[in-house]
């Protein structure tokens, strides 16, 4: 498989605190990568990072070899990255089908082609573009895969994914991690930040697991969740004895 996202000595500081300390990873194309560790790890602020929500103050994103990091999330975009957010970002007062043309016009200069364009990325995620509700009318479910299919009117090659199955009961979990490899076999390489753990790690083709803004472990599912420094900082005995 070739590598489609480089990160190269990823950097972040807000003020005194190093959110993100020298980070280095890659993601090859095609892959579902899970992103795993306890809150204040840096998860979300490398999410952000990647998609020019934050500036880096030292290291390198590459996208299939060319460099991206600072450039602003619009252009990120463009280049084919894009996030869902942890904490709606959705408009609520307009329709659900609108919320995802927004999303849509970033490739399409008419408003026709980004409602067809948004319809597709609707039906994708396993949502009705006919309904007539607002997204302030959506369920908690539903408003994650409402942010999903506005993150895929973009069409990214690299869709990162922030905690979409919280708050989710076992059946719903199981729905989104099969939305999500449908997904990948659209052709789109996905990273996810989860907290479900049994979830994630039967997600995933590989695990990256973070611990006070550093990489602690990189590898298959299994061999991440038998990992001391995983177990120690975020797992916990009872899960390694459980998942083993």
């Amino acid at each position: 498989m070739s590598v489609i996202l480089e990160v190269k000595g990823l950097t972040k500081s807000f003020g005194g605190l190093r959110a993100v300390n020298n980070v280095s990873f890659q993601v090859n194309e095609g892959e579902i990568v899970g992103l795993i560790g306890p809150n204040g790890a840096g998860k979300t602020t490398t999410f952000n990072l990647l998609v020019g929500l934050h500036k880096c103050d030292r290291g390198e994103i590459l996208l299939r070899g060319e460099p991206i990091q600072n450039l602003p999330p619009h252009k990120v975009a463009q280049r084919g990255i894009t996030k869902t957010f942890q904490i709606s970002t959705l408009f609520d007062d307009m329709s659900v089908l609108d919320n995802v043309v927004v999303g849509a016009l970033l490739r399409h200069n008419n408003v026709p082609d980004a409602v067809v364009e948004a319809r597709l990325a609707l039906e994708a995620v396993g949502l009705d573009p006919d309904t007539r509700l607002t997204a302030s009318e959506l369920n908690v479910v539903d408003r994650a895969r409402l942010e999903i299919a506005r993150a895929l009117a973009t069409r990214p090659s690299v869709l990162l994914l922030d905690e979409v199955m919280a708050g989710q009961t076992p059946a719903e979990t199981e729905e989104t991690i099969a939305m999500i490899r449908r997904l990948r076999d659209r052709g789109i390489t996905l990273i996810v930040v989860e907290h479900n753990m049994r979830a994630i790690m039967q997600l995933s083709d590989r695990i990256i697991a973070f611990h006070y803004g550093e990489k602690i472990a990189d590898g298959p599912p299994r061999e991440v969740s038998a990992h001391p420094k995983v177990i120690e900082s975020y797992l916990g005995r009872g899960y390694a004895v459980a998942a083993h």
